[in-house]
């Protein structure tokens, strides 16, 4: 696999900060008890860029602040990177909900436990993602 050069990596990361970024202010809009403390969400933690081959996913169900080391992250978010035809979602165990992967659909949701969820395995087709974090950065 080639790797891209530092400073077509760097624009393409600035580039999905400002993507998530931007999806921030409509999620506040949604919920604006996030209005306080919004401007003092950022990055602690890069993105990960994650790929699953068919039949494989994050099965365990987890949520995002659930240690001492990582407990900082406030909200999750994840970006499909291809569209899948059967399964490849995100499933939310407390909301009963599955989120059907579509290319380039960001979502946010809160990284405590009300959020717990797992990833959906594709039997047939692989499956990528970019996913990360946003944290509190200070007062």
């Amino acid at each position: 696999m080639n790797s891209l050069p530092i400073g077509v990596y760097k624009t393409h990361v600035r580039a999905y900060r400002e993507h998530v970024m931007a999806n921030l202010q409509s999620y506040v809009e949604d919920f604006p008890v996030l209005e306080i403390s919004a401007g003092r969400l950022g990055f602690l933690e890069p993105p990960q860029i994650q790929f699953y081959k068919p039949g494989a996913a994050f099965f365990g169900e987890h949520f995002e602040s659930s240690g001492l080391n990582i407990c900082h992250r406030v909200l999750a978010f994840q970006t499909y990177l291809n569209d899948i035809s059967e399964g490849g979602g995100t499933h939310f165990v407390d909301q009963n909900h599955t989120v059907a992967p579509k290319k380039g659909e960001t979502m946010i949701w809160p990284a405590g436990f009300t959020h717990t969820h797992r990833g959906v395995p594709a039997p047939k087709e692989e499956k990528y993602i970019i996913t990360g974090w946003l944290s509190y950065m200070g007062v």
